[in-house]
């Protein structure tokens, strides 16, 4: 409720890959987290305090370490199709070099 009152969309809480079977692993780890996480957060008295930008400031950091840490797990579970998403986020130029070893 809270994530939506402040105007956040699903974009803002769930990274987006471009893989849909990459974004449904990070989902299925985030989802519990977040709500357990978010909900303790939005209780604590310091927070209760805070105005609404400043709140929106914290979510979104809470929201930025809450998907560093779940990362790992859900590229542990198909570690080749995370590789593949960051070998296509390369530019082009570091990709032909890699192409260019790998030939050689």
């Amino acid at each position: 409720k809270e994530l939506d009152r402040l105007g956040f969309k699903r974009r803002d809480i769930l990274p987006y890959t471009g893989d849909k079977q990459a974004d449904q692993l990070v989902s299925k780890y985030m989802g519990p987290v977040v709500e357990k996480v978010i909900s303790r957060l939005v209780i604590a008295p310091a927070y209760q305090k805070l105005n609404n930008p400043t709140k929106e400031l914290v979510m979104r950091e809470a929201l930025k370490q809450i998907r560093a840490e779940i990362k790992p797990f859900a590229e542990a579970e198909d570690p080749e199709r995370f590789a593949q998403i960051k070998y296509n986020r390369l530019s082009k130029t570091i990709r032909k070099i890699l192409e260019r070893q790998r030939i050689e």
